[in-house]
């Protein structure tokens, strides 16, 4: 009833005052009546109703009274006023009283009871807040100051210590609106599913009715008999009434929550929200139907928190998952979540269920890497070109090409100790007349053979006897054709004279083809002379040019071919395109190791690219040493090792041209016989 009494009063001041008025008395009044005789009445301001002795009253008379004197809350007057003998009272003129400025209340923080002023003068139901940090320092929240008949009101629930960070704050929440104000008898938070492990720590709530008997700490002091009420103007909207512990230090998550709540309708909630503060926000931790829950008791539930699964996520390679639930409370028993794969990724969706045990419960995806799969295709092509390109070399430009090493001949004696150039001297120049001045040292020879030959064959002619029988031993096969022909002539003249029969044809055709052989010799023997006129010719003619260029290079300083790679422009082009495939093939025309060919060299090269300083160093002293050249480990180590990005693309040019020679001069070699073979053939 005090409660139903509470509401009506809210609905405004004419709920017990201009409903009574004199004005229903008049339809009882009797007419003729002179005066109102002295009487009792009573009058209701506010909630309040006193009984006041009226005197007796003329006709239009009234009878007033100060509206503090039957409320204090009030300020005006009540009237009673003689119409028609009759008293007609009213209370029209009552008006709640204000609160001017600077007005003070008690409040009580924590244990303390301090005095808290309203700036401003505040009217009947107006409502002010300060800051509690204001009246304690270090305090969160607000002191609500409400003008309640001109008295002021200070309600310091929502005042509270500093949260200490996640999980240090937890509170319980009204989730259904309620037509009055939200009483709860107790509440606990308890940290294990059998609600025996409670928090302490310091209470706070949304609001509450008064400090002397709804106090937020009367909510915790294990008396079933006192409770809290949330003052609500109007009834508790959902949400907006709470009652929680500010903790010290943040804990475990709460399993079971405790909570004793009123039985009237009007004053409880139907369903409860548990909330925690994660150090920037509150988070939902579990909502709950009391209908649903079991009581224990007329009005205790222990309402469990499902358990959080804060094991391990699903993870692996391009897996994305909402496994993480919300802030603090996760994922709780029975939350469902999935894992996919990300952008970029292929894969099946997976489902995951928390179990009671606190753990995820699925499978995890398998993710393929599409940019993955995408670069290995491009580095499996770039490869693959690669190896076709190494093999195109190999085929076009190492046809049975020789090796040094099992053919040491191949090295000439002027090749030996020198790279390709050499004091502005041209290997090829050397070759070139050493080569020249041998031909012609042989040129030389085979003219005096001829003609010791041919001065046998007269000295064979003119000692043949009328028989056609050799004098001298040794003579030649055309001495002796010679003579036989003589002979055979000298035959026929004595058997013509005796009457023998002629010489017959396939004779003279023997003889005949003789003449010609002979004829084809003269022939040769001047053209053979022709082609020593012109040999001599350009012997001549080289000489002067090697004078002339050893002159040019006086007083000039060389670095044996290291600065000159384009001498060779189709050797420079190919070390400058692919530099492992003619490194490569340097180590197999040296053929020392035997085992390090073209293929096993150009992987060690595409293997270890960090190796390749240590790997030129030692392959330029493999041609050194295959070419007798002196060792300078000094030059080569500056050249390979400290230089290597600006000189050993040189190097490695300089190197190729000195391995390619002795390979080169032996198929031009060839080549050049075969042009001399053809050309005497034609």
């Amino acid at each position: 009833r005090h409660i139903c009494k509470s509401r009506c009063s809210i609905m405004g001041k004419h709920c017990y005052g201009g409903l009574v008025a004199g004005w229903t008395l008049l339809m009882f009044a009797r007419p003729g009546a002179a005066q109102c005789p002295a009487r009792q009445v009573s009058f209701t301001v506010g909630l309040q109703t006193v009984g006041v002795a009226v005197p007796s009253l003329d006709e239009g008379r009234s009878y007033r009274r100060d509206c503090e004197w039957v409320n204090p809350g009030f300020s005006g007057f009540v009237e009673a006023t003689c119409v028609g003998s009759t008293l007609a009272l009213s209370t029209d003129r009552c008006s709640p009283r204000g609160c001017p400025a600077e007005t003070e209340a008690v409040v009580q923080i924590g244990e303390e009871l301090l005095s808290a002023t309203n700036p401003v003068a505040l009217v009947h139901r107006q409502v002010s807040s300060l800051q509690c940090k204001s009246l304690v320092d270090g305090y969160e929240g607000y002191v609500w100051l409400r003008c309640m008949l001109g008295r002021l009101e200070a309600d310091a629930s929502n005042c509270r210590p500093p949260p200490s960070g996640s999980q240090s704050f937890w509170r319980v929440v009204n989730a259904d609106t309620l037509p009055g104000t939200w009483r709860v008898f107790e509440v606990a938070f308890h940290t294990n599913a059998e609600c025996t492990q409670e928090l302490e720590g310091f209470p706070v709530a949304s609001s509450q009715e008064n400090l002397e008997d709804s106090g937020k700490q009367l909510a915790f002091d294990k008396e079933r008999e006192t409770a809290w009420s949330a003052r609500c103007e109007g009834g508790c909207e959902a949400g907006v009434a709470w009652i929680g512990l500010v903790l010290e230090a943040p804990s475990a998550r709460v399993r079971c929550l405790v909570i004793e709540q009123s039985q009237v309708s009007c004053c409880k909630s139907r369903r409860l929200r548990l909330e925690v503060w994660d150090g920037s926000d509150w988070q939902v931790m579990h909502t709950w139907d009391t209908q649903q829950e079991e009581r224990y008791g007329e009005r205790v539930y222990k309402l469990a928190v499902p358990i959080t699964c804060a094991g391990e996520r699903p993870e692996g390679m391009g897996v994305v998952h909402d496994c993480e639930g919300r802030p603090v409370a996760g994922l709780q028993e029975g939350d469902m979540c999935h894992a996919s794969c990300d952008t970029g990724y292929y894969g099946d969706r997976s489902a995951f269920v928390c179990g009671g045990d606190g753990e995820l419960q699925g499978a995890v995806p398998t993710c393929y890497h599409l940019d993955a799969a995408y670069q290995g295709g491009t580095i499996f092509g770039i490869v693959v070109c690669v190896l076709l390109f190494a093999f195109q070399y190999r085929f076009w430009c190492m046809f049975h090409k020789e090796r040094l090493a099992d053919d040491l001949d191949l090295i000439l004696p002027v090749m030996k100790g020198r790279w390709l150039e050499r004091d502005g001297e041209s290997l090829w120049q050397s070759v070139l007349s050493a080569e020249v001045e041998g031909e012609a040292a042989v040129d030389a020879a085979f003219d005096a053979e001829e003609e010791a030959h041919e001065e046998e064959e007269r000295l064979c002619v003119k000692d043949m006897d009328p028989g056609g029988v050799r004098r001298k031993e040794g003579h030649s096969p055309r001495g002796a054709e010679k003579k036989k022909d003589k002979k055979d002539k000298k035959g026929k003249e004595k058997d013509k004279e005796k009457g023998k029969p002629p010489v017959s044809p396939k004779q003279d055709e023997k003889k005949g083809n003789l003449k010609a052989d002979l004829k084809d010799m003269k022939k040769n023997l001047v053209t053979e002379a022709g082609i020593d006129m012109e040999l001599q010719n350009d012997l001549t003619e080289f000489k002067h040019e090697l004078r002339a260029s050893k002159r040019a290079a006086r007083g000039r300083v060389f670095l044996d071919g290291l600065c000159s790679p384009c001498e060779n422009p189709d050797l420079c082009c190919t070390c400058m395109l692919c530099p492992v495939c003619r490194i490569a093939d340097t180590w197999h025309t040296i053929g020392v190791p035997h085992k390090l060919n073209y293929w096993r060299v150009f992987f060690l090269y595409m293997l270890c690219p960090c190796m390749w300083p240590c790997l030129n160093f030692y392959g330029r002293l493999r041609v050194r040493k295959i070419l007798e050249i002196p060792l300078e480990p000094h030059r080569d180590c500056m050249i390979h090792c400290c230089c290597f990005c600006c000189c050993a693309p040189c190097a490695i040019c300089q190197e190729a041209r000195a391995i390619d020679a002795p390979v080169v001069y032996q198929r031009m070699r060839q080549r050049l016989q075969l042009l001399k073979e053809e050309g005497l053939r034609v």
